[in-house]
């Protein structure tokens, strides 16, 4: 056999990149809509069991999918008041924080006299007032009426979804002439759906753990600490550290340093238990991931879609594993996305 030229190699290495550049450009332009989409689509495929089910029993489709509907309506909007409400009196004693955070930067300074060290009041003062954090929550306050748009886009797609559920398999099957095999489709929507439902469990589980721990201290706006942990923890890595920074800082605040690092030792554990002890447990070796994949598929949809792309980079992740895992030739690939050796 003739051995396969180097030059033929480096041009299929080329074209591969360049097609990825190409996809990863296409799927950032389309963000508008794609993230709406996926939104919505991953809450159809959690909806659509209980639908089925209801279906099953009896249950007209239109009502079925309205119930569902009206459900998933009234959790986003519950999250979205709360948020709203918290948010608006925690913007509101925000003054009183940082004059606060002023006096602790001085206490600071006089242990740090006898290192010949000092933090400048001003400088401190000057980077709160101009801080991302702090523009962020402002901008997130005033543009309920994007997110309340956005909802109702990603609740509108996944009506259409649920409707065109029950007949999907059917439809593919007519349309592709072709015997489609059924319970594969429904093997693999079976493990997307379990995989999201046990996510949103532990998120909520999170969320609940970290409201009454805050609350245990008597931190200000536990309810907020308590929903940004549950937002935050469908974010992989960074996400569980970034949602204990604000209240953490809060507590170091408005407390002493013990207390702080009691609340910060029940932050650790309860997201270290959850995440790599409970979660394990309830998803089994297959829909386990690999750590490596993780923080990899963390970068890559933060970098293509930002905030969104990291909330959604697990999800589309287990999607694309889950495909994997029934696929003969690609079997080996979810092999080695897993987090145990099978």
């Amino acid at each position: 056999m003739n051995a396969i030229k180097p030059e033929f190699l480096g041009a299929r290495l080329l074209i591969s990149v360049a097609a990825l550049i190409i996809v990863i450009a296409g799927l950032q332009t389309a963000q508008s809509i794609l993230v709406p989409f996926l939104f919505a689509l991953f809450l159809a495929i959690l909806g659509a069991g209980p639908m089925q089910f209801m279906e099953k029993k009896g249950t007209p489709l239109f009502i079925a999918v309205l119930l569902v509907t009206v459900f998933f309506l009234g959790i986003l909007f519950g999250i979205g008041y709360l948020l709203s409400r918290s948010l608006d009196s925690f913007l509101v004693a925000l003054p009183e924080y940082r004059e606060r955070f002023i006096t602790l930067v001085h206490s600071i300074n006089h242990y740090l006299q006898d290192f010949d060290l000092r933090l400048s009041a001003d400088d401190v003062r000057s980077s709160l007032e101009t801080s991302t954090v702090f523009a962020w929550a402002g901008k997130a306050a005033g543009n309920l009426v994007t997110w309340f748009k956005s909802i109702l886009l990603v609740l509108i797609l996944m009506v259409f979804m649920l409707f065109e559920a029950s007949a999907l398999r059917k439809k593919i099957q007519s349309a592709l002439a072709v015997a489609i095999d059924v319970e594969s489709l429904g093997e693999i929507a079976g493990d997307v759906q379990k995989y999201l439902a046990i996510k949103s469990f532990t998120s909520a589980l999170t969320g609940t753990f970290v409201y009454l721990w805050v609350l245990l201290f008597g931190i200000d706006f536990a309810i907020l600490w308590g929903l940004i942990a549950f937002l935050f923890n469908f974010i992989p890595v960074i996400g569980s550290i970034v949602a204990s920074i604000p209240a953490i800082v809060l507590c170091l605040i408005t407390q002493d340093l013990g207390t702080t690092l009691a609340l910060t030792i029940g932050y650790i554990v309860i997201n270290v238990g959850i995440s790599n002890f409970f979660e394990p447990v309830l998803f089994g070796h297959r829909l386990g991931l690999s750590p490596l994949v993780v923080f990899l598929s963390l970068l890559f949809w933060g970098f293509v879609w930002g905030p969104a792309g990291m909330l959604l980079s697990i999800p589309l992740t287990m999607v694309v594993k889950i495909f994997l895992e029934h696929s003969d030739e690609f079997k080996w690939i979810a092999g080695l996305m897993g987090s145990k050796v099978a």
